[in-house]
């Protein structure tokens, strides 16, 4: 089996991106079933507007992967598994391109909203028996994150996909809630694990 994994590039004031330093640590990792291995892909997104969907399309197209993390940076202090995206997108800073949104649909013809399909539960029950801050969240924002959440949705029903937001790193936060690398590349590499049983006890859905 394969799960691709992907972070985004830096973007805004920020020269690092704590969700690109533990994709590329991860890439090229296999986990270990009773019956299965499997292999973890990761692959960095572009942080511009157009190329998220593009990308993110033709990787899924030539990896074929049995299920997606998509990973992103947001505030706080804990990791939050999201379950909802949306069909909008709103920029407080602009995409890499330079790119802004005043609240738009990202799918004219698209449902208002999609429900992630990855084991969420599962994914929180684990990382909280690993003692990681980690919290349910139905607000996916509306930039980058949300959007690529949305929009693998839109293009792949029945793909195991969703998202989970990282906190930022405290050399980012300027005194407020962080965490540190460390922690937030374990609890990627947890939730991947579980992704991987759920899929082994599962038959894939693609």
């Amino acid at each position: 089996m394969k799960i691709l994994v992907t972070s985004f590039e830096a973007y805004g004031k920020w020269k690092i991106n704590p969700t690109e330093v533990a994709i590329k640590e991860l890439d090229g990792q296999t986990i270990h079933l009773k019956e299965k291995q499997v292999s973890i892909i990761g692959k960095v997104i572009p942080a511009r507007f157009r190329d998220i969907k593009d990308v993110i399309n033709r990787l899924i197209a030539e990896i074929r992967p049995d299920g997606v993390i998509l990973t992103g940076q947001s505030g706080g202090s804990k990791i939050r598994i999201e379950r909802t995206a949306k069909n909008f997108v709103k920029t407080k800073i602009p995409y890499n391109c330079g790119t802004t949104k005043s609240g738009e649909q990202l799918e004219i013809d698209g449902p208002n909203l999609y429900e992630s399909n990855l084991p969420v539960n599962a994914i929180l029950s684990k990382l909280e028996e690993k003692n990681v801050p980690v919290e349910l969240s139905d607000d996916a924002g509306s930039f980058g994150c949300n959007q690529i959440f949305y929009q693998v949705r839109n293009k792949n029903p029945n793909l195991a996909a969703g998202l989970i937001h990282v906190p930022l790193l405290p050399s980012q936060t300027e005194g407020q809630k962080f965490m540190d690398q460390e922690t937030i590349t374990l609890a990627i590499k947890l939730s991947l694990i579980v992704l991987s049983e759920y899929l082994e006890q599962n038959k894939p859905l693609l």
